[in-house]
């Protein structure tokens, strides 16, 4: 339908995608913000923040302390390196990331997956692939990719 609309259809999706193509071929990494700490910051009603994935703020979880990484009402969000739960927390997503680098192909278009996504379908943060690693990443690329090899003339040296 994009072909056919001379391009007026945008695929959000798709561009994504392909720009995920486009910077795998020029070697700039595809990193999740996801992954990076303070990248993103979450705050709760009562103060409390978590960093990482905005998904985590409100989980219930014994096991990282229902990600609670520090309160805006006693602490600096620059202390967020001392909190212990927070060193848990990217060091089992830094495994993870090496994880996926480690032992997927589709590591370049994708830089390690969304914590939330290992938190809900493995109830852990160090695990590697995901259903909706599967679906929004992996199957998309595909796609793409074969319509680029099936529509697009690209000579290869």
């Amino acid at each position: 339908l994009v072909d056919r609309d001379g391009g007026k259809i945008k695929i959000r999706e798709f561009e994504k995608a392909q720009n995920s193509i486009i910077g795998a071929v020029k070697g700039v990494s595809a990193q999740r913000s996801t992954n990076i700490p303070l990248k993103i910051l979450s705050f709760d009603y009562k103060g409390n923040f978590t960093t990482f994935d905005p998904e985590l703020s409100g989980v219930t979880s014994e096991k990282y302390d229902n990600f609670v990484m520090g309160n805006i009402l006693y602490h600096e969000i620059d202390e967020i390196h001392k909190n212990k739960n927070f060193v848990r927390v990217q060091q089992e997503i830094l495994e993870g990331v090496k994880n996926c680098q480690q032992n997927c192909t589709y590591w370049d278009f994708c830089g390690g997956g969304n914590p939330s996504n290992k938190l809900f379908e493995h109830n852990r943060l160090d695990a590697t692939e995901t259903m909706a690693c599967r679906i929004h990443l992996k199957t998309l690329i595909d796609a793409v990719l074969d319509y680029l090899y099936n529509n697009v003339q690209i000579k290869i040296k």
